[in-house]
């Protein structure tokens, strides 16, 4: 099944399976594919298998929990272990920390 995954801040330079992400791996959504919020260069459409959660995408892209701060799917904060369904569309953003 297909999700639309956009990655925020630094992670949206960490590598992916077969390279960085942006070595032809990002989709280039059309009005018909996706939300406009997902029309820009750190965006990705990913197959994922049957039963796949938040935890497992993460997983496959190389994402340490560690460096997550925030996951939304569909507009609303999600736990690791929620199940991802056809057309999801899930944002992350890094953990940030400052002084």
């Amino acid at each position: 099944m297909r999700v639309w995954l956009e990655l925020r801040g630094y992670l949206a330079g960490v590598s992916g399976p077969g390279g960085r992400w942006g070595d032809g791996e990002f989709c280039q959504p059309t009005a018909t594919e996706g939300p406009d919020s997902l029309r820009r260069q750190n965006s990705l459409s990913v197959e994922v298998g049957a039963g796949a959660t938040v935890r497992d995408l993460l997983a496959s892209l190389a994402i340490r929990p560690s460096e997550v701060g925030l996951v939304v799917v569909n507009g609303r904060a999600a736990d690791p272990d929620r199940q991802l369904r056809e057309g999801d569309r899930i944002l992350v953003w890094p953990l940030v920390v400052g002084g």
